[in-house]
């Protein structure tokens, strides 16, 4: 299973999970919103802060009015870009971009980017900016809604025919907000198995419970569409988290990994305090008046005590004879066995 290196962090089996705010397009064509969601993010423990590359005269050839003002609405300023990283550079996250039409890259190369994130419409339709991206040799993280099985390994190919390895691979399901019974987290595992590469899921369902779940299937990366407010106007706003959804979000998650462990079972030291604490062992006693002589069989019981033949050592007291009298109820020790304790 490949690895993936972006910036400082190790991305895949064994590593924790990249967890990246998705403020897209909820910056509301305001530079300040966007520099504070990306304070803000940074607060709640992210990884990285991802924003959206749009213009409408870049990316269509027709003219579409309502489309159109819907851009105007959601379209990043190129100029943005240095401060947006600067402010991310402050608060130790990493800054990128949603490349969605070519001559974006230029300027995401010029300002300094670290990885590129193909969102689902382009590695449905645009496979050139796949390419495009993959040969900058940066890692790539391409998410796949919208597409088949054969479009994804499309993908992968462009990819791989560029010479990047270095690609990562989002389970994605295109619908805003997503229904749970859509989700298929199974598929990350169907990624994972056919292209050895990090998966993870970029997730549009509600709440935070999925993302946390897909951790604990094994998810090496999660990406959270962010808002500071679901009633904002604007397209992507109605099914982002809040700040204190995120941070819960990231809580639940590192939380996770540790409850994922290692696989290896072990006692810990306070299990063993408690169990002797309350006496959690059953010792063998006599089930009724017992003769020198007899032989230990169907003729004992078992209750809780601080001292005496465990219950355990079934195997070494089993069918031994008894060296003394013992009443009813009594504790037998192993030297009533003839076993020095």
């Amino acid at each position: 299973m490949r690895t993936i290196t972006i910036g400082n962090r190790v991305i895949g089996e064994g590593h924790p999970c990249f967890i990246i705010a998705e403020i897209g397009s909820n910056h509301n064509q305001n530079l300040e919103q966007a520099k504070k969601m990306i304070a803000i993010a940074a607060s709640c423990g992210v990884d990285a802060v991802k924003f959206q590359s749009l213009k409408y005269d870049e990316m269509h050839a027709y003219d579409d009015p309502e489309l159109r003002a819907m851009y105007e609405q959601i379209k990043l300023d190129e100029s943005w870009y240095p401060e947006l990283k600067k402010c991310a550079d402050e608060h130790g996250v990493l800054f990128f971009s949603c490349p969605c039409y070519l001559r974006s890259i230029e300027v995401m190369e010029k300002t300094g980017v670290k990885l590129y994130k193909i969102a689902s419409p382009q590695t449905r339709g645009f496979p050139q900016i796949i390419r495009a991206a993959a040969k900058t040799g940066k890692p790539l993280i391409i998410s796949t809604g919208y597409c088949n099985d054969e479009r994804i390994d499309r993908a992968v190919r462009m990819c791989e025919s560029a010479g990047n390895k270095n690609y990562a691979l989002l389970q994605c399901t295109s619908q805003y907000p997503a229904k749970p019974e859509d989700i298929n987290l199974a598929m990350m595992d169907t990624l994972r198995e056919r292209y050895g590469c990090p998966v993870g899921l970029s997730d549009h369902s509600s709440g935070i419970h999925i993302p946390v779940a897909a951790v604990a299937r094994g998810a090496n990366m999660i990406e959270k569409h962010f808002t500071l407010d679901r009633k904002s106007p604007g397209p992507d706003h109605a099914f982002a988290i809040e700040p204190a959804e995120l941070k819960a979000m990231v809580q639940a998650i590192r939380e996770t990994e540790k409850a994922i462990g290692t696989g290896i079972k072990r006692v810990l030291p306070a299990e063993d305090a408690i169990v002797a604490k309350y006496n959690f062992v059953c010792r063998v006693v006599a089930a009724r008046d017992l003769k020198k002589g007899e032989v230990l069989d169907g003729n004992v019981d078992f209750k809780k005590a601080p001292a005496g033949i465990s219950a355990e050592d079934e195997k070494q007291w089993l069918g031994k004879q008894l060296m003394r009298d013992v009443h009813r109820g009594e504790i037998i020790h192993w030297t009533d066995l003839g076993v020095l304790s």
